[in-house]
């Protein structure tokens, strides 16, 4: 192996994404990369399929990929999104400049992007053409986007094919509701969670999970545990602040209101 991209991969080196500021934890960017090289080891070509893509952060590693085929990138484009946490600000959020940014990185085949400025509520399931292998969902970050989001991805994935969530931390509801729908279908599936927030979801025969490096990465979980709980510590602060230590006591004293 002599080729400086095979070899960074098979490295999981974090520099494959240093070209484009990317929205993504050291731990993610590890995990990412891991999905990545499992899905080159099942086939020789594959689709990625990404929905929030802004300035291109995470396309990085595959559009010098010469083993990724297309890149679908979709993202309604705006300015802000409604979030969990508040809402959020993206600058400068074009298909243009997104498309500036990754035409910075040398051996970057942007030929193989196909940029759709919709929503999943919009676009039809047929129009996503070739269906794709994998697709990581980082858009809007609340349980109701991510659910439709989910939702869509299934209905244009292949057999055997993956999900994958960006700061599971924070649209858990939603994922949770996923699961159940997944359960209630009976489509085999398997669910696991990946350092930092990156939460994976293998349908049919996938298992990718299974495939080295990602199973080397699934052993190093306690670390998306214990940072999904950082990440959140905050409740636990307020909920102990005077007020809603007030609050809690006039519940208790109307427990009907």
């Amino acid at each position: 192996m002599t080729d400086p991209f095979e070899i960074s991969l098979a490295a999981l080196d974090t520099s494959l994404f240093r070209h484009v500021p990317s929205q993504t934890f050291e731990e993610d960017k590890k995990s990412l990369l891991a999905l990545q090289a499992a899905l080159r080891a099942r086939h020789r070509q594959y689709v990625y399929l990404e929905i929030g893509s802004y300035m291109g952060g995470s396309l990085q590693p595959h559009v010098v990929d010469p083993c990724c085929g297309k890149i679908i990138s979709i993202d309604r484009r705006l300015g802000e999104y409604p979030d969990s946490r508040n809402t959020t600000t993206y600058a400068g959020n074009t298909t243009a400049n997104m498309l500036a940014h990754l035409g910075r990185i040398p051996g970057a085949d942007l030929k193989k992007i196909q940029s759709l400025e919709a929503g999943t509520d919009t676009l039809p399931p047929e129009s996503i053409q070739p269906r794709p292998d994998f697709c990581f969902i980082d858009g809007e970050h609340t349980d109701e986007a991510v659910l439709r989001d989910a939702r869509f991805c299934l209905s244009v994935i292949k057999p055997n094919g993956c999900i994958a969530f960006h700061d599971a931390n924070l649209v858990y509801g939603g994922l949770d509701k996923f699961i159940k729908e997944l359960i209630q279908s009976g489509r085999p599936f398997r669910p696991y969670v990946l350092p930092e927030t990156v939460f994976v979801i293998d349908f049919d025969e996938a298992n990718y999970g299974d495939v080295a490096p990602v199973s080397l990465r699934r052993a190093e979980n306690y670390k998306a545990y214990l940072g999904s709980l950082m990440h959140n510590d905050w409740y636990r602060y307020a909920y102990n602040l005077p007020a809603y230590r007030f609050l809690r006591k006039i519940r208790r004293l109307f427990p009907r209101f």
